[in-house]
């Protein structure tokens, strides 16, 4: 017995195997939005995660509704765990193709430049209704300066309202709000905490940052003044190690070459970022040694 046919069209419309191009709809601005999350359609050769934020239980609603969206796509999903529960995220993320979840406790929003590394696009989901005039975007202050962070570092960001409350103004909300300004003292005290490191070690371990100081203790993203690019790119390595070495290990002599090969290009732009005055190192043989040592020994 064949299927209804609105069910096999509803299939077939969900199926990222009969789009071989990324296709999207309604995307025609750069920037943080309020619309309609745009509906996704991603090819199967092409890799795209997308974080959804929220706090509250109507905004889960639309939270559904957006992931219900990112057909073929890899959810990023930042909530409190009684929101987002095993259930709930099974069924959200029943169209895309993988989702990784970042717990949200107390309302404290940690690591906003870890989970920017990490995604390629942002929705931030509203609190609750906003009024029709006035800055109040109905967002706690972490969820504000995440958004104004995505912004000044050209990560594609949207906000949706729970009860669709629309203003082309967010950056100027922001401003009015005073995300910039902590964002500012956020970055200024990574540098201060940057400019005190001596040694930072470039290393692999399970769920790491790959970064680590010379007394062996991970370094966060969110610690370091480095450039955005490297810091993703960093994290992208990081993830392939995670990816392929637990569980199980799927690694072989050609995936460890290209692993270690990226393990000193980016050991070579860390010591450009840091300059002088902080030492990169890298574990070789039996020792760590720096970033120039491994180029003197290669000449």
């Amino acid at each position: 017995m064949s299927k209804n046919p609105r069910e096999e069209l509803k299939t077939a419309l969900i199926d990222p195997a009969n789009y071989s191009q990324p296709f999207k709809m309604h995307h025609h601005y750069f920037g943080p939005e309020t619309i309609e999350f745009p509906i996704a359609y991603l090819s199967p050769d092409e890799h795209k995660t997308v974080a959804v934020v929220f706090f509250t239980e109507k905004a889960r609603e639309i939270a559904q509704s957006v992931l219900a969206q990112q057909v073929g796509t890899c959810a990023y999903i930042v909530a409190p765990p009684d929101l987002a529960t095993k259930e709930w995220v099974k069924q959200a993320i029943r169209h895309c193709r993988g989702g990784t979840i970042r717990y949200v406790y107390d309302g404290k929003l940690d690591n906003p430049l870890k989970i920017l590394a990490s995604v390629d696009e942002l929705c931030v989901i509203a609190d609750g209704s906003a009024p029709t005039f006035g800055s109040d975007l109905k967002l706690s202050e972490p969820v504000e300066d995440l958004l104004w962070l995505a912004v000044e570092l050209g990560v594609e960001c949207w906000c949706r309202n729970p009860y669709r409350w629309s203003n082309s103004e967010i950056e100027s909300c922001l401003k009015k709000l005073g995300a910039p300004e902590r964002v500012a003292a956020q970055k200024a005290r990574r540098a201060a905490f940057t400019r005190e490191l001596k040694t930072i070690r470039l290393d692999n371990d399970f769920g790491s940052s790959g970064l680590w100081d010379a007394q062996g203790r991970n370094l966060g993203y969110d610690l370091l003044d480095l450039p955005f690019p490297l810091v993703r790119r960093i994290a992208a390595w990081q993830k392939d190690f995670n990816d392929t070495e637990f569980p199980p290990s799927t690694s072989d002599d050609a995936w460890w070459d290209r692993h270690e090969r990226e393990a000193i290009d980016i050991g070579k732009i860390l010591q450009q970022a840091l300059g002088s005055e902080t030492v990169v190192t890298l574990f070789q043989g039996d020792d760590w040694i720096s970033v120039d040592q491994y180029e003197r020994t290669k000449e």
